[in-house]
């Protein structure tokens, strides 16, 4: 799922609503139905008012700084280090970013460098170069700015949908 407008969300949410309600002939289901609904808004409203941090981009350890992954070999001695990437993995919110420089962000598939200190963005399209200043300092701004980023699946069972990737 990519990251959306909050007005747009809820309207993607209310569709699917809708359907269940349709296909529902329980009072049961469709309660469970309208409190997922609920949830899903709220959780969705929630991550769109987080400020705009590198964790959100590459995984970080608790001190800012950025945890790289070890080599596939376990020995025991790096279990640790395996534990705090897993952890800060599951604080990434968005697919397919990786540090450039400091406070820096890329997407190379998306063509896309994010400026999280100065709150900009470039963006390349095709035979232009596009950016300019995100409005704001949250996921909100990246939502309006349209940049076709991408949640990972942290992200989206933040929010609640658990089946969509």
């Amino acid at each position: 799922m990519k990251l959306m407008p909050l007005s747009d969300f809820v309207l993607e949410q209310a569709d699917d609503l809708l359907k269940v309600c349709d296909n529902c002939n329980q009072s049961d289901e469709l309660d469970l139905a309208r409190r997922e609904f609920i949830v899903r808004v709220t959780n969705y409203t929630k991550l769109l008012k987080q400020p705009l941090k590198q964790e959100m981009f590459v995984p970080c350890l608790e001190d800012g700084n950025i945890i790289e992954p070890e080599p596939l070999e376990f020995d025991g001695t790096n279990q640790l280090h395996f534990y705090k990437y897993d952890e800060a993995e599951k604080k990434v919110l968005f697919h397919g970013f990786h540090l450039s420089a400091a406070n820096e962000v890329k997407n190379n598939s998306l063509k896309l460098t994010l400026f999280l200190s100065m709150y900009q963005f470039v963006q390349v399209r095709q035979n232009c170069l596009g950016g300019g200043d995100l409005f704001g300092e949250t996921t909100e701004a990246l939502a309006y700015a349209d940049l076709g980023i991408e949640l990972t699946p942290s992200a989206l069972q933040q929010i609640g949908i658990n089946n969509r990737v």
